[in-house]
């Protein structure tokens, strides 16, 4: 702010997201070989468009997720094995929350951890599926760990230096916006509005309803012939994380629906992953 204004930090947010947007697109058609590659870097480019990015770049508010999300993207393609995951995801979560105006923090776990199960998946795809439920859910309680302590450290130390009892003030606000139903009614409003703001065009609720019919078939011919592997159930699992998300802070899905949809891009993702 010392040495640019406004419009000229958007500007410069802009490039740096489009050349990580770019970089991770790229990394993925090279990380993951063949036919699967391209489309998955397809697949991933399409779940992000569809967060209407044009807004991206010039809202601060959202922009900090994306730059964690899309750094956190290319460190997992980049490095061929990073020692200690729960640690990386720990930080991750810790770093979302520092920057994060509690936006859709959780593009900051799933979508890197589905490019982590693409990339692994030749390699990985006949482990047992304990086994590789087991490093996904580490990885998901790590990063929570370092999400929720970073945010229960904030009310410590506000608590400390302001003349005000922060901790009970910052629980009771987050229970009634995240685990009540908030006055906002049942949840499946919540649903309602996420599902509505993500397909907001006619046009698109048009394209994906035709297209829901031979992906709902895909999923399960692959379901009852067994053309899967262990992966390829937990690309199914995460897609499903943005619900369970909407599920259990249904006040803040419902008041904010209006960027907290944009966590269904790990929806889309996901389920393109699972298809063979």
């Amino acid at each position: 702010m010392v040495f640019f204004n406004l419009w000229e930090i958007r500007y410069i947010n802009m490039i740096v997201f489009f050349v990580l947007f770019a970089l991770d697109i790229s990394l993925i058609s090279k990380k993951i070989r063949g036919r699967k590659g391209i489309l998955t870097a397809i697949s991933f480019a399409l779940s992000i468009t569809m967060c209407y990015i044009v807004i991206i770049t010039s809202c601060l508010q959202y922009y900090s997720v994306f730059l964690v999300f899309l750094v956190v993207s290319a460190l997992v393609l980049v490095l061929d094995e990073i020692s200690d995951y729960p640690m990386f995801f720990m930080i991750t979560g810790i770093v979302t929350n520092y920057v994060d105006f509690l936006t859709f923090p959780l593009l900051t776990l799933a979508m890197p951890l589905l490019l982590l199960l693409a990339k692994k998946n030749e390699i990985h795809k006949n482990k047992p599926l304990g086994t590789q439920l087991r490093f996904v859910l580490i990885q998901s309680v790590a990063w929570g760990f370092g999400y929720g302590m970073c945010w229960i450290s904030k009310w410590l130390l506000s608590s400390w230096i302001l003349p005000h009892d922060i901790i009970d003030t910052s629980v009771a606000q987050h229970a009634f916006f995240w685990l009540s139903d908030a006055g906002a009614g049942s949840r499946l409003w919540a649903y309602r509005l996420n599902i509505q703001y993500f397909f907001a065009g006619h046009g698109l609720k048009i394209m994906f309803l035709s297209l829901a019919f031979p992906v709902v078939l895909g999923i399960m011919g692959s379901i009852y012939h067994k053309k899967y592997n262990a992966n390829a159930v937990l690309f199914l699992a995460v897609a499903l994380t943005p619900y369970l998300w909407y599920f259990v802070f249904n006040g803040h899905s419902f008041y904010h629906a209006w960027f907290t949809y944009r966590l269904q891009a790990i929806t889309l993702f996901g389920i393109s992953l699972f298809l063979p």
